[in-house]
């Protein structure tokens, strides 16, 4: 028989990664609908109010939607590498708020700096390597030796 603590683990990682996910979904319906707000916005010859309207609800319950999944990440793994990535990267690009996407990148690289030399051990930062290069807008092909299980 399974010790009850692995299977509240095995729980509570399904659960970070279907937060993880939706909260993913969600940033890409944001990005899209933004996009087709200004879109609507700049085209003079057919604004319509009643439009503009809809996509602004709609934004404003998809930010909402990933600030409620952003803080159950947050309850069941804080400040995990991959979550604090993603939700920067909305918060800087997507929300344009500069102060606060920085705020967690810098907190992010920190920790990741602390856990790094409490370690000893020399590693590669890929998470690093792929912000600067999306910020660069360059391309970045990732290959892994990792083994993967199902």
């Amino acid at each position: 028989m399974q010790n009850t603590g692995e299977v509240l683990d095995v729980i509570s990682e399904i659960e970070y990664e279907s937060h993880f996910n939706l909260c993913k979904i969600n940033i890409i319906n944001v990005a899209g609908l933004y996009q087709e707000f200004w879109d609507q916005l700049g085209n003079s010859q057919t604004q319509e109010i009643t439009k503009l309207n809809e996509l602004g609800l709609r934004i404003n319950s998809t930010n909402t939607s990933i600030e409620i999944h952003w803080n159950s990440m947050q309850d069941i793994k804080p400040n995990n590498s991959k979550a604090v990535i993603l939700y920067g990267e909305y918060v800087l690009n997507l929300l344009n708020n500069k102060e606060k996407g920085m705020e967690l990148v810098n907190f992010w690289k920190e920790h990741a700096d602390k856990k790094q030399s409490s370690s000893g051990i020399m590693n590669i930062d890929l998470d690093d390597i792929f912000i600067s290069h999306v910020k660069e807008g360059n391309a970045l092909i990732l290959c892994s030796a990792e083994i993967v299980r199902f």
